[in-house]
């Protein structure tokens, strides 16, 4: 796993939204590949924040890249988190040991909770996504964040899984998340974000009239973003795999990423972002596709999903095909 150029602007995005002197848990032990492009702009933009060590950042740019590796603590601590903490499968850059194919909570009896919980490069190289979705869940205080950037286009060969912007919206509908970003990216941190379903367009909801509003959320139900699919993305990059389905609104969003970074054209793997709040001190809920939770019908598993009936963000669509 890399802390690439994109994972440092998305951890700098956030602090806006995290308490002062926050604390961090990584899954999976990161190298530290960021540029000094990249780190230049995360100086020029944190500059004048109280918590950030300047000189910490500035002996990370001076520092050989080929040294940089062990670097992702020292660059969290340079932007004024309190605790650092990585789990892995071994003792790497001083990360904990334990395997996250397993709930860490029961299984380990490892409680402590963080304000930003990394999930970067990570999931995908794990079986059981259950518990990796329940490990972020249980290690992130109340009103702490969840950062998830995972591949979505491509990837061939490189994981278990791709993922879908449908999985963060019912997982945040089942657990009753907010969605502070959704977007499509590549490793250099160039980023398209997926609300580009805006609610005050008028002309993408009479294509659509199936189309929500979700209150207090910056995009639509993902459901209905995939009834839109475009024209084919990345077409004459994909070889081995091609995408299925035609009319697909996220074609637009990879378009416009590949248009605003030539080198997506280059490296075509391109990755998706998700980044939510929890909201509320519960246990962890596993989601159902929201579009077949009105199609339960044995009262006992409909108690198992209600928390994604009483949102908009779950269920409150017709079937679309």
């Amino acid at each position: 796993m890399t802390f690439n150029p994109l994972m440092g602007k998305v951890v700098t995005e956030v602090l806006n939204d995290l308490s002062p002197n926050p604390s961090v848990v990584e899954l999976g032990n990161q190298r530290f590949t960021v540029t000094d492009d990249t780190l230049k702009d995360i100086i020029a933009s944190v500059r004048y924040r109280s918590q950030t060590d300047l000189p910490a950042l500035e002996k990370i740019l001076k520092t050989p890249k080929k040294e940089r590796e062990p670097l992702t603590e020292s660059f969290y601590h340079a932007l004024g988190f309190k605790k650092f903490v990585a789990i892995d499968v071994n003792h790497k850059f001083g990360s904990i040991a334990m395997d996250l194919n397993f709930d860490i909570r029961t299984h380990y009896n490892y409680r402590e909770v963080f304000d930003l919980v990394t999930n970067n490069g990570t999931g995908e190289h794990i079986l059981n996504q259950q518990a990796i979705f329940k490990n972020c869940h249980d290690l992130c205080a109340v009103n702490g964040l969840m950062v998830h950037i995972m591949p979505f286009v491509n990837w061939v060969n490189h994981g278990f899984f791709n993922f879908h912007p449908v999985l963060y919206a019912d997982l945040a509908a089942a657990n009753q998340y907010d969605m502070i970003k959704l977007s499509l990216a590549n490793r250099w941190g160039s980023q398209v974000s997926v609300d580009i379903l805006n609610s005050d367009n008028h002309s993408i909801r009479k294509m659509n009239p199936y189309l929500k509003r979700i209150p207090g959320y910056s995009y639509y139900h993902s459901r209905t973003l995939l009834k839109r699919l475009g024209r084919l993305p990345l077409e004459e990059f994909l070889t081995d795999i091609k995408l299925p389905v035609r009319g697909h609104l996220l074609a637009a969003a990879v378009d416009q990423l590949t248009e605003s970074d030539p080198s997506t054209k280059t490296h075509s793997n391109i990755m998706i972002v998700a980044v939510l709040r929890k909201t509320k001190a519960q246990e962890f809920v596993v989601p159902m596709q929201g579009k077949y939770v009105r199609d339960i019908e044995e009262k006992a598993i409909q108690t198992t999903y209600q928390s994604q009936k009483a949102t908009p963000v779950g269920v409150q669509t017709e079937h679309i095909h």
